[in-house]
């Protein structure tokens, strides 16, 4: 990757951290809610408990997806900085 890309990704990171810092509680205290309903929900309540477990596949997906992008900023700060370096050579 080149500097921009790297320097691309790591602010896409940096965001993504204080996203996921400013809603990480948010993130439990809602699947916590749609846990409860879901063990709430009637027997006959198929699509009830369906609508719920997707919504907790939702929430598990943006917070998986923040991860990611935290993740990815890591690992390109290190290249940034290993290409800064001389330890990895601009292609």
């Amino acid at each position: 990757m080149d500097e921009t890309r790297l320097n691309d990704a790591i602010d896409r990171a940096d965001t993504a951290r204080r996203i996921m810092a400013d809603v990480r509680d948010y993130f439990t205290a809602i699947e916590a809610e749609y846990g409860e309903q879901l063990m709430a929900c009637e027997p006959g309540d198929d699509l009830g408990r369906y609508r719920l477990v997707e919504a907790i596949k939702v929430v598990r997906n943006v917070a998986g997806h923040l991860k990611i992008q935290i993740e990815m900023g890591k690992l390109s700060r290190k290249e940034l900085g290993d290409l800064k370096s001389g330890k990895r050579p601009f292609f």
